[in-house]
């Protein structure tokens, strides 16, 4: 589920939403869409217990016959608290 809460006065919204308001002019108004979640990625181990995850992801969010695709490039760094050696 993808959770938007949008505000019409501040400008700039995506068609897929503008389309969708149904409240007066310069009201903010609350969508609940499914969304469907595409994500690859890598560990990248720069020592025994640390690593590096670049991720890129596109989130698609279906409202009627319609689809917005949200995408997302992240980092995460990430300590293993592995208590064998790696390869054992």
């Amino acid at each position: 589920m993808y959770r938007a809460w949008l505000d019409a006065s501040s400008g700039g919204l995506p068609a897929f939403y503008q389309q969708r308001m149904t409240g007066p002019p310069g009201t903010s108004q609350i969508f609940t869409d499914p969304s469907l979640i595409f994500a690859g990625g890598v560990d990248v181990f720069a020592g025994r217990h640390f690593s590096i995850r670049p991720e890129v992801s596109v989130r698609l969010v279906m409202g009627g016959s319609d689809t917005y695709a949200v995408t997302m490039a992240t980092v995460r760094a990430t300590y293993h608290f592995d208590l064998h050696e790696v390869g054992k």
